[in-house]
């Protein structure tokens, strides 16, 4: 999938973590490790690689510091084999120049602790701006925490505090339209389809006269008078989205209104996982996902909501000509 759209909203974490005894609050960070710790812990991260690409959980097992590995669930084990394996095999290795290394200083009560952290950066082998990232943190040439996402580590995400609470009725207008974009990503079905320049996915947007000429008003308008009829299956709040398990077709609709009643709840979004990949089942493609203020969500399952779901199919596969982002 191209990620570029969601930077900010997409966050796959998974986490082996180690506590470090009872620290003081000194701590020295440097800006690059030795050469010789450098090289070490470079090995050591390019062994867990290889150790995930062959599917070898043991082999992974034993690079990882005991303490840390006695805690460690089961499942956890099976998600980085999983999870590594399907970006190994669709994303390029990094070159030893593009990995980020840095090194701090804790003083324990037990001693010196030399912490090294490596942050490699794999790029999709089709869609070029589409980065996943290994993290590892080392401690006496032992793994305490592996982390996969989608972040440069110099990138914090922080949930917003604010929550707005669940509207009884969503009645959402195209007149009210300030500004909108379509985004659709073909999956694995799709991946070779030609979209204006780009292949395998598009982006169109623009204001509510943009809307008109691209000749999509009246779907949308139908789409949003489903949804004011329709009665949500599930309401909650969630900032970061469910981790990805494949690459599925998926449309990502964006809306902000200059009404004064919706204006004020930020940006709308409707999404809508239309084919899953191989089989494989998204965590929420049974639903069709309306969310506002960065985290209030209203879930619809798509099974009770079929006239919606061939309305937003009709949105995703329209033939949107000249109007196609160059880069979205």
């Amino acid at each position: 999938m191209n990620y570029l759209f969601k930077l900010g909203q997409l966050f796959i974490i998974t986490g082996l973590s180690l506590l470090i005894g009872c620290r003081f609050s000194f701590n020295e960070t440097g800006g690059k490790p030795t050469d010789s710790t450098d090289s070490l812990v470079l090995v050591i991260a390019k062994k867990a690689l290889r150790s995930i690409q062959e599917n070898k959980p043991d082999s992974l097992e034993i690079l990882i510091d005991s303490k840390v590995l006695r805690k460690t669930k089961p499942e956890q084990i099976t998600w980085i084999m999983q999870e590594g394996q399907s970006i190994i095999d669709n994303y390029l290795f990094p070159n030893d120049t593009l990995i980020l290394k840095s090194q701090s200083i804790n003083y324990t009560t037990s001693g010196v602790l030399v912490i090294n952290t490596l942050s490699l950066p794999f790029q999709h082998k089709i869609y070029k701006d589409s980065v996943r990232y290994f993290h590892f943190t080392l401690i006496n040439n032992k793994i305490q925490k592996i982390l996969i996402n989608n972040y440069h580590p110099g990138i914090n995400i922080i949930e917003p505090k604010r929550t707005e609470p669940h509207l009884q009725k969503i009645d959402m207008q195209t007149d009210n339209i300030r500004w909108f974009r379509i985004w659709y990503d073909g999956g694995s079905i799709n991946k070779n389809k030609k979209y204006g320049s780009n292949r395998g996915y598009y982006a169109v947007s623009g204001n509510r006269e943009k809307l008109e000429k691209i000749g999509m008003k009246d779907a949308f308008q139908d789409i949003f008078k489903l949804i004011s009829s329709a009665n949500f299956d599930s309401l909650d709040y969630k900032y970061r989205p469910e981790d990805e398990i494949s690459n599925p077709e998926w449309l990502y609709l964006r809306f902000k209104f200059h009404n004064e009643e919706y204006k004020n709840l930020g940006e709308f979004q409707i999404s809508y996982y239309i084919n899953e990949d191989g089989g494989k089942k998204e965590e929420m493609s049974d639903y069709i996902v309306i969310k506002h203020t960065e985290k209030t969500r209203y879930l619809l399952l798509k099974d009770k909501n079929p006239e919606l779901v061939q309305k937003l199919i009709e949105v995703a596969h329209h033939d949107y000509q000249k109007f196609y982002e160059i880069i979205p």
